[in-house]
């Protein structure tokens, strides 16, 4: 079960965020949502990559990603959306 939960939080998540992070890009007032966007996927797919190399920091990555990170993503998105 464990597997499915990294599978599915570290890998497809990470790339979700980080391939929803492009579209962002091109518009200077949403860089700080892409940015967030990039770091939240980045840590994810560390995080997945730390589960199989079994390394303890990097495994903790995922849940700065998943808490704080996601959090802030999520406030800088409903922000643009009042505009």
């Amino acid at each position: 079960m464990l597997a499915l939960e990294i599978l599915g939080w570290g890998v497809f998540f990470g790339l979700g965020c980080i391939a929803l992070s492009v579209f962002f890009f091109g518009e200077e007032k949403h860089f700080l949502l892409a940015y967030s966007l990039m770091i939240t996927g980045v840590f994810s797919v560390f995080s997945a990559i730390g589960q199989i190399v079994n390394s303890t920091i990097l495994s903790l990555l995922g849940l700065i990603a998943w808490g704080p990170l996601f959090t802030v993503t999520i406030f800088f998105s409903v922000e643009m959306a009042k505009d």
